[in-house]
């Protein structure tokens, strides 16, 4: 399984990295909703989920993966305020 994670915190992609991978999935990373575009429209591979932050998704929704379908998306709040 391909997963896509989109966060703009690398200590946080650093983190899910490491858990994913060793539960062995392949892992691709990106800063931004934009990066994370440019990647997919590169990708001669298919990415199964992506894993993003919930502010991330909506912050920039004209920039938050629109042409992504059949692609689970998971969104996380690491929100503690």
């Amino acid at each position: 399984m391909n997963i896509l994670i989109v966060d703009d915190e690398e200590v946080q992609i650093e983190s899910l990295r490491r858990a994913l991978r060793s539960k062995g999935y392949q892992v691709f990373e990106a800063l931004s909703a934009v990066d994370a575009l440019e990647q997919l429209d590169k990708m001669t591979y298919r990415i199964d989920a992506v894993l993003t932050d919930y502010i991330r998704m909506y912050s920039h929704p004209s920039e938050s993966f629109p042409q992504v379908k059949k692609v689970g998306i998971f969104l996380a709040n690491g929100y503690q305020g």
